[in-house]
């Protein structure tokens, strides 16, 4: 007697990340017709990794053929959308960021580096002048050619801005966390997809976001600066959110989101 079965399918490929149309179209037909021969009376779920349920729909939709049929399925989506069902999980790396558990090695105040992958929120892109007169900070232009460690950098950030990137959700968002930085999530209202909801996973297991660091909407981002500076003028609170963030750490990595996914399915 089964309990609930993993269907293992590559999203991200089927989705958005095949280059072949004609190859892309078979899979994508294939995964219909395949589809078409679940037993919907037993359980199934699916792990969305660097996709989700929208653009597994707009996907199917590019080559005339119907949304599968969610029915007893329970999806885990990384990317972020609230019209579809789903437990919010991390964007992941298969390699993750060390974590520096220590708070005296954190030289840089509030960090931010990444491409220029908001085409449809534009956030990235005003965050250096937000910020251009913050002492310690290290936030730049998005896309600027760098070669040093990314990690190391992280590693040495108190507070790192986490704003969205193609979709509600980031990298780098996870990757503060697995570096012991704290995250400050940063959603844009009119962001396309879905309003710009903030995609916070774990909370159903009591991970408080604004208790490690910050979320914070597009329009709130000109006082965000001040917020920052009178968080890291008390030393206590500080001490208490670099705590949780260490306590969550282990969550935001492929066996920590493994150890939820089986969790979550012991109560179906």
């Amino acid at each position: 007697e089964l309990g609930a079965v993993f269907i293992p399918i590559r999203w991200q490929t089927v989705t958005w990340g095949c280059h072949n149309l004609t190859a892309c179209t078979q899979w994508r037909r294939n995964l219909v017709t395949a589809w078409q021969q679940l037993d919907h009376s037993r359980l199934h779920f699916v792990v969305l990794m660097q996709s989700n349920l929208l653009q597994l729909q707009g996907a199917l939709r590019a080559n005339s053929l119907p949304m599968i049929n969610m029915t007893n399925v329970i999806a885990f989506d990384s990317r972020g959308n609230d019209s579809i069902p789903a437990f919010p999980i991390p964007l992941l790396h298969y390699d993750t960021i060390t974590l520096n558990a220590g708070e005296a090695e954190r030289t840089i105040s509030v960090g931010f580096r990444g491409g220029c992958s908001d085409d449809i929120s534009r956030i990235r892109h005003t965050l250096p002048d937000i910020f251009a007169d913050f002492a310690g900070s290290r936030v730049t232009s998005c896309g600027k050619e760098w070669s040093g460690n990314f990690g190391d950098e992280m590693r040495s950030t108190v507070f790192a801005l986490a704003p969205p990137g193609q979709y509600v959700t980031s990298f780098r968002q996870f990757e503060a966390i697995q570096a012991g930085a704290l995250p400050v999530v940063l959603g844009d209202r009119n962001f396309r997809f879905r309003g710009g909801s903030i995609w916070l996973p774990f909370q159903d297991l009591g991970v408080d976001w604004n208790a490690m660091g910050f979320t914070v909407i597009d329009e709130e981002l000109p006082g965000l600066p001040a917020r920052l500076r009178a968080a890291l003028d008390d030393p206590t609170s500080l001490q208490a959110r670099f705590a949780r963030t260490k306590q969550a750490a282990e969550l935001f990595t492929p066996a920590g989101l493994t150890e939820y996914v089986l969790y979550v399915m012991t109560f179906y």
